[in-house]
């Protein structure tokens, strides 16, 4: 077989090989998309990046960084210096390219505000990148996303062809085995949160604010950038949560933070996917997702997860189904235990070749030069 040239496009090669604890979830899905081109023996690859300590990895042919400065004028000149076959970007949009996304789109994400006022500031907000969306948009090559969601926000906001844009969910590393555990007094859950509000974290803080007294719900929540959480700290403090709520640091090792949870909350605005859940569920753990992620596709509620609505009164929404889920736990263990195991199945059900093997079969294949 003569394998095809390929040239893939990526941000950080750092970031997708960390050292030390875990990367987000789009960088997964890169490392993954790496290693399964390179598994497949189809392709000689070469990796263009703004970022990259490394030298070399095993089946890549070459690593050239280009640094952020001048990145697109830089990489297609180097792409003109070559004849490759397939060109493939991920992380990046780029209009001569095939592109795995990973991002609601900043058109969805103005049109997503609370309010027809806060929709009118994002869209003034987002405006340049709204404009160069629409530029590095490919309309003649492959576009693959991570949910059906996503999909449907591309296909309605840039007006694709359908067929020419692909859905291939991401995996999970490991699985681990089923360890029934002994209810305990606390039920925990876990979350994770950012500086901003897309994540959702402060919406989670106004929702344990609100529990009822009686509740015995408390949470460990990672800040990966801890340096930068001073405000959400200060929110803490402000809304009388300190003794409610663990606030930790990137984990180095995240099965055992799955371990240490009954339950994950995944409260986000935006969430292309939100790979934290099928990792939560890998370990046996059901979540509580937002119902706009990209991850609520897999999910049904009261069976293997729960769904809350994030659109209207998302606070009280949150609320309520905190309280369905902790009552759960306390009042119908054995359904829990059994929710748990069916949120398991989420997990084995994704496969990371099916991901890599949707992209390769459905790239467009056509020379770069032109543009």
């Amino acid at each position: 077989m003569i394998k095809k040239k390929l040239a893939l496009i990526i941000i950080s090669l750092d970031e997708c090989f960390a050292q030390k604890g875990f990367s987000g979830g789009g960088h997964k899905v890169t490392k993954h998309l790496i290693e399964g081109l390179v598994a497949s023996g189809k392709f000689i690859i070469d990796i263009y990046c703004k970022k990259s300590s490394a030298k070399e990895i095993d089946g890549i042919n070459s690593i050239t960084v280009l640094g952020s400065n001048n990145f697109k004028n830089n990489l297609q000149t180097c792409l003109k210096s070559e004849n490759y076959d397939y060109i493939l970007s991920s992380d990046i949009l780029l209009p001569f390219a095939n592109n795995l996304i990973h991002s609601n789109s900043s058109k969805h994400k103005s049109k997503n505000g609370k309010n027809k006022f806060l929709q009118q500031v994002l869209k003034i907000y987002n405006a340049g990148k709204i404009k160069l969306q629409e530029k590095n948009i490919p309309r003649d090559k492959a576009v693959f996303t991570v949910s059906e969601s996503l999909k449907n926000d591309y296909l309605i906001n840039f007006n694709l062809d359908k067929k020419k844009v692909f859905v291939c969910y991401p995996a999970v590393d490991d699985y681990s085995e089923f360890m029934p555990s002994a209810k305990k007094d606390i039920f925990t859950i876990g979350s994770m949160a950012g500086g901003g509000l897309n994540k959702g974290g402060y919406l989670l803080l106004f929702a344990l604010k609100r529990l009822p007294k009686t509740s015995k719900l408390k949470a460990r929540i990672i800040f990966p950038k801890f340096h930068k959480a001073l405000l959400f700290k200060t929110m803490i403090n402000v809304l009388g949560l300190k003794d409610k709520i663990e606030l930790l640091p990137k984990q180095a090792n995240m099965q055992e933070y799955y371990k240490s949870i009954d339950c994950y909350v995944l409260p986000s605005l935006n969430e292309a996917f939100g790979l934290v859940v099928p990792e939560a569920a890998s370990n046996f753990k059901p979540s509580i997702v937002s119902s706009t992620t990209g991850v609520r596709e897999l999910i049904k509620d009261g069976e293997n997860g729960f769904i809350f609505n994030r659109k209207k009164f998302p606070v009280k929404n949150l609320v309520d189904k905190l309280m369905e889920v902790e009552n759960i736990y306390f009042n119908d263990n054995e359904k829990f235990m059994e929710i748990s195991k069916n949120a398991h199945e989420i997990s084995t059900k994704l496969d990371w070749k099916e991901f890599v093997d949707t992209i390769i079969d459905n790239m467009v294949r056509e020379c770069h030069c032109e543009k």
